[in-house]
């Protein structure tokens, strides 16, 4: 799968979020990590299946990056957080 497919593939939802946000198709060995606007790095996640859950209630209101790593490709999709 191409970089631009890989991309395309990956879903963030729901996107605003409130509570809870889901990254849905990635690879089950990605890394993913959460990044503030400044680049810090909020919270690191390994999955372990194609979907991964995140709670956003320690989030402030906001947008974040989310970084997905897989040994070949790495992308970045803004989340937004509003309580």
């Amino acid at each position: 799968v191409g970089i631009n497919e890989f991309e395309n593939l990956i879903s963030i939802y729901p996107n605003p979020a409130q509570n809870n946000v889901y990254v849905k198709n990635i690879p089950s060995n990605a890394t993913l990590g959460i990044y503030n606007i400044v680049g810090e790095k909020i919270i690191e996640i390994q999955s372990t299946s194609n979907q991964v859950e995140i709670n956003t209630n320690q989030f402030a209101n906001g947008t974040y990056f989310v970084k997905i790593n897989t040994n070949i490709q790495s992308i970045t999709k803004k989340l937004v957080v509003r309580h």
